[in-house]
């Protein structure tokens, strides 16, 4: 399957939002001169394998870079995908990573500095948030965890954790139906972080005990 000509001409270089869905091609258009883009879902598209310099714009491909006004991106249901090998989105705010693999999830996470908000569902050998990828979350203010069977903890060690989201002040887990702990270190679930002001904790079966400050929500 071919997108259609129109599809990344520079013509439309003004477009701000775009939305490809649910396509059989192996590949993504090139999406180069899109440079006031700022929201992109890719989702269901089953057949590609990697990300990369179709996304590029041609004067920063060589480090890298993609989309210079992009502040959304969601990436869902791809889940033939093994490789992004897209370096950096500087104004990437929000990204949401649903039904993808792990490694996937990681190179995605790597993309900003600047993120205030990240979705992960259902992506695959996840067992807890690595602590590398929590070194690049120090500007996140909203973590959001749903349907992950295999997640067992939310990171190795509290500690880490407290250093690295720095700016978290929201923190929703929802049907993860095997979390035993906030940390695989620790009995109990329990996080002293002190930007955090809300937590919710949904249709975790196998959680049994929590333990937070009052000041919690």
């Amino acid at each position: 399957m071919r997108f259609p000509s129109w599809v990344g001409d520079p013509k439309f270089d003004h477009l701000t939002k775009l939305m490809v869905w649910s396509c059989k091609s192996t590949h993504l258009p090139t999406l180069e001169c899109l440079g006031y883009l700022r929201r992109l879902v890719v989702q269901r598209l089953s057949e590609v394998k990697t990300v990369g310099f179709e996304l590029l714009a041609t004067a920063n491909s060589y480090i890298g870079f993609a989309f210079p006004s992009l502040e959304v991106l969601e990436f869902g249901y791809m889940q033939e995908l093994v490789e992004v090998s897209i370096r950096l989105i500087p104004s990437l705010r929000v990204l949401h990573v649903e039904e993808c693999s792990k490694s996937v999830l990681r190179s995605m996470v790597s993309l900003s500095w600047s993120l205030v908000k990240l979705t992960i569902s259902n992506v695959k050998g996840l067992t807890q948030i690595h602590e590398e990828d929590l070194m690049r979350l120090g500007a996140l203010g909203h973590l959001f965890i749903k349907k992950f069977d295999e997640l067992r903890y939310l990171w190795e060690r509290e500690s880490e954790a407290c250093k690295n989201l720095v700016s978290l002040q929201k923190l929703e887990v929802w049907w993860c139906k095997n979390l035993v702990s906030s940390a695989e270190r620790e009995n109990n679930f329990g996080i002293s972080m002190e930007s955090l002001k809300r937590v919710q904790l949904c249709y975790c079966d196998t959680l049994e005990s929590y333990n937070f400050p009052k000041s919690f929500e």
